[in-house]
């Protein structure tokens, strides 16, 4: 019965750190979603803002044809900001879903190593 008694804690010692380490990855991955929250907020910003420095831009044009040039060129860095913001956005969602596919690899682990663990706690009791 001792053994058999020990044998059972050890297995719910195992089913609780597979448990604990299944809670971090989520934890890591609820940390990255919320990351990729704030920079999707940024990017709403510097789109809003992009477009409204286009929009002035583009009104200054049409009252100073000789700052043409000048303007264009700094509707076009704008533009390029909006873009280089876009890309880095694309990225972090690229990160989120590899950190995704991770963590569904970590749980299916897990679970394996629960049912594999209750299975021999169950012989184990029954034995």
């Amino acid at each position: 019965v001792a053994r058999e008694m020990s044998g059972k804690v050890a297995a719910e010692e195992q089913v609780r750190i597979a448990n604990e380490n299944f809670e971090d990855a989520r934890g890591s991955l609820k940390k990255e979603i919320e990351s990729l929250r704030t920079a999707s907020v940024d990017l709403t910003a510097a789109k809003t803002t992009a477009d409204e420095q286009i929009e002035r831009l583009e009104q200054e044009v049409a009252r100073e044809m000789s700052g043409k040039v000048a303007a264009e060129e700094q509707v076009r860095i704008a533009n390029e900001n909006f873009e280089d913001a876009r890309g880095s956005l694309k990225k972090e969602i690229e990160s989120l879903r590899t950190a995704s596919v991770d963590l569904t690899a970590a749980k299916t682990t897990a679970d394996e190593q629960i049912e594999r663990l209750e299975q021999e706690v169950a012989r184990e009791m029954s034995g």
